[in-house]
């Protein structure tokens, strides 16, 4: 699993909703409800069934994002974990534990930052409103199987084949229903606008989303997923525009340019056809010349059909015109990297690393191409000084595990992988790789009390989930 994680990495850094609002249903069980656990089995399911995006970028700027708007809601310090879809669905979810997923869908269709923004508010809203324990009492015994086949619902989009799936496990007379109430949309609408607002997003934006899905359903013979499990009606966009008008500030809301990059890296993923790809992008461009999110897609769009020298001369042109937007320099290390020009890959992630050597993509990124290009030593040095600030990611222990092995240090090749499963809350596998650890040869009274400590720590964790 550790070694198919840093494939999908490797991949992601070279090659560049649903029907059922999981927020609206209640969940219980013969054990009292515990939020966090039944996140984490949640997830668990999600990354089962569904084709999560492991681009480094895009999903930095969907937890920063994320968290920013969870800092200006009502419940600040509630735990809250961000990721994305793969799919051009347009749709998004919050599950129990605060799991918010979010379609790929649903970026590429928005049109301002605001607009994703709103989306992404009102799923928060779901949680620190407490809807999923609120709404209980009408679907009670609603187990993990039958969360399952929510999941995989999900999966589908398809609202009938939620409700049918859940049902037919749910037998026996446990009743389940998929609660979009009025009372809960509209209360996770007001909350989701007034932390707009605070955040300093337009609280127009949930209003006027909105009306452009209902205005684009009207001519769309399919249906819109977001639309299915989130109804909107016009009494639900006058409150909506009622709700911003007595937040509003009148000032100017801009995009951020991060917004318009991702959104491009979000299309490049989504794209299945190479050459219609480029096509669109390129007249996108031709109608837009001074557009940075057209330039940025037409360089993805050469790149994705192996244009390189193309592309990298627009990227050279964005970075010319913005030297200070980290994301050209990490772009253009990957146009050199996947042509295996590791020494000037490197040049250009050390330029991405100057600008913040913080940003997560690009100490990953920088490690990557130090592997590649044999440097094991150096990149182990690079990232043990992100020990701390990357702890919870299991891709940075994975990464620093292959660099270890590749240094020929077993040992703590060992004891990063065993952190990388306590991040991905896996005890069993984690404990595994300390006593594999604890069996290498040249062990050191250092070593030995480190991999003793590690064990200790571990089991103490066991203890306390068991207890």
């Amino acid at each position: 699993m550790l070694f198919q994680r840093l494939s999908k990495l490797f991949i992601s850094v070279v090659l560049l909703s649903t029907a059922v609002d999981v927020a609206m249903i209640g969940v219980s069980q013969a054990t009292p409800f515990n939020d966090q656990e039944m996140g984490k089995e949640f997830f668990n399911m999600v990354q089962q069934q569904l084709p999560l995006v492991s681009d480094p970028i895009i999903n930095d700027y969907i937890q920063t994002l994320g968290y920013r708007l969870v800092a200006y809601s009502d419940a600040p310090t509630h735990p809250f974990h961000f990721f994305v879809i793969q799919q051009d669905v347009i749709n998004a979810f919050a599950g129990p534990g605060g799991y918010v997923g979010v379609f790929g869908g649903l970026i590429v269709t928005t049109q301002t930052e605001s607009e994703l923004a709103s989306v992404m508010a009102h799923e928060i809203a779901h949680v620190t409103q407490d809807h999923l324990q609120r709404g209980e009492d009408k679907t009670k015994n609603l187990t993990l199987p039958a969360l399952a086949a929510m999941v995989a619902a999900i999966a589908t989009g398809n609202g009938a084949v939620a409700a049918s799936s859940i049902s037919s496990i749910a037998a026996g007379g446990i009743q389940y229903q998929i609660n979009t109430t009025r009372t809960f949309e509209e209360e996770a609408d007001s909350m989701g606008i007034q932390t707009l607002a605070r955040a300093g997003f337009d609280p127009y934006a949930m209003a006027n989303f909105f009306k452009k899905l209902q205005e684009e359903s009207r001519y769309d013979s399919a249906p819109i997923p977001m639309l299915m499990d989130h109804p909107v009606t016009e009494e639900r966009i006058a409150l909506a525009e009622e709700r911003a008008k007595s937040l509003a500030t009148n000032k100017n809301y801009h995009s951020s340019n991060a917004y318009y990059l991702v959104k491009a890296r979000m299309q490049y993923f989504l794209s299945k056809d190479a050459k219609n790809f480029l096509s669109q992008a390129t007249a996108s461009e031709k109608s837009h010349p001074n557009d940075i999110y057209q330039k940025y897609l037409l360089a993805l769009a050469q790149f994705k059909n192996r244009q390189y020298k193309s592309s990298e001369l627009l990227l050279q042109e964005l970075m010319q015109s913005d030297p200070y937007e980290v994301i050209y320099p990490y772009s253009l290390a990957q146009a050199d990297f996947l042509q295996q020009k590791y020494p000037e890959a490197k040049k250009y992630i050390q330029q991405s690393y100057a600008m913040d050597n913080n940003y997560y993509p690009t100490v990953i990124f920088y490690g990557l191409i130090l592997l590649r290009d044999h440097q094991a030593a150096e990149a182990v040095k690079l990232l043990e000084q992100y020990q701390v600030t990357f702890a919870d990611s299991p891709d940075f222990w994975i990464l620093l595990s292959k660099s270890y092995a590749d240094n020929h240090n077993l040992i703590y090749a060992y004891l990063s992988r065993a952190k990388a499963y306590l991040a991905l809350d896996d005890m069993k596998n984690a404990l595994i790789q300390v006593t594999i650890a604890e069996q290498q040869p040249e062990q050191t009274a250092y070593t030995r009390s480190l991999i003793h400590a590690e064990k200790e720590r571990l089991q103490k964790i066991v203890k306390k989930k068991n207890s």
